[in-house]
């Protein structure tokens, strides 16, 4: 006998589904009442007070994929989770989002934040880097080009990218932050602000 309530599954707001997904795809630690407790910058910005905060947990993107199953709507709702937080921590992540269309798309329709943080060999060269640094900082420029609805980025630099300076690809990286960004948040340390101008604004 066929069930008669099978064709009520979304009657409830998209508020609820959405809650429920988040709910079903965070990490327990992202749950604890220590991050519960916004501080004022969490308030303002509507930001994480720390990058591990509301990080996927493994299985999240397996509990994604089979609520994406269950339905369109669920498929939509399991996507804007999925591309709502962009990270970028390496070449190939970077090169990855930068040349496949399918993900432009996505990164156009939900991504709204994104935290750079590249990683690089401890024993790299400078003749090595600079053409990995090259190519990140385009790759990057490239994806921040597909974020129309981007609201807050984070840049950050690890120990190697400051030893053997990256600072081109930072201002070029910084400079292509799309108008409308609410939050902007870059390491003191990658280059002085009088350096760059913003949102691609030429002096």
């Amino acid at each position: 006998m066929a069930i008669a309530h099978s064709s009520r599954t979304m009657t409830l707001p998209v508020e609820i589904w959405r809650e429920i997904i988040r709910l079903a795809t965070t990490a327990p630690d992202s749950l604890s009442s220590s991050n519960l407790n916004a501080g004022e910058a969490m308030i303002e910005f509507n930001w994480p007070s720390n990058l591990p905060c509301r990080m996927p947990c493994p299985d999240s993107f397996s509990t994604k994929h089979a609520l994406a199953l269950t339905s369109y709507q669920f498929w939509q709702l399991s996507c804007e989770f999925l591309y709502e937080t962009i990270y970028i921590r390496n070449v190939e992540h970077a090169r990855y989002l930068a040349s496949s269309p399918a993900l432009q798309g996505a990164l156009g329709k939900w991504t709204k934040n994104i935290i750079i943080t590249p990683v690089f060999e401890d024993d790299i060269s400078h003749t090595k880097f600079s053409p990995l640094a090259r190519e990140f900082g385009n790759a990057v420029v490239r994806v921040l080009a597909c974020c129309t609805k981007l609201q807050s980025v984070v840049v950050r630099a690890d120990a190697v990218s400051k030893r053997l300076v990256l600072y081109e690809q930072w201002m070029k990286i910084c400079s292509a932050v799309p108008q409308g960004v609410r939050h902007l948040d870059i390491d003191d340390d990658i280059f002085a602000p009088s350096r760059w101008e913003p949102f691609g604004k030429k002096k």
